[in-house]
């Protein structure tokens, strides 16, 4: 899973391996060493139509419903993601998955 971060958008990239594995085990999780420590992030998926970004120095959890996931596998191959715009501090923050269908056999 990859993660980039720009102004106001947050975007994770998965590979329709890690796909799979979020599907099945309800979450996926990925950590980057850094100079003191670690930076985790992760999606965990949930019931209902409500997603959710929190997070703090040492990483990052983005809660996303299951089925708006189920939704977007059913559309691949596909270059669009889902997305939505949520409240953070007081500003909008862009948070996107998309599903990279190149890279189908690593993860």
């Amino acid at each position: 899973m990859n993660l980039r971060l720009e102004h106001d958008t947050l975007r994770f990239r998965i590979t329709l391996r890690e796909l799979d594995l979020l599907l099945a085990n309800g979450s996926l999780t990925a950590v980057t060493p850094l100079p003191g420590g670690s930076f985790r992030y992760a999606v965990e998926l949930v019931d209902g139509d409500h997603w959710e970004i929190t997070g703090d120095p040492r990483g990052l959890l983005l809660r996303l419903p299951r089925l708006d996931l189920l939704g977007h596998k059913a559309s691949l191959p596909s270059k669009q993601g889902i997305s939505r715009t949520l409240n953070a501090n007081g500003g909008m923050l862009d948070v996107r998955v998309e599903v990279d269908v190149r890279r189908a056999r690593e993860g």
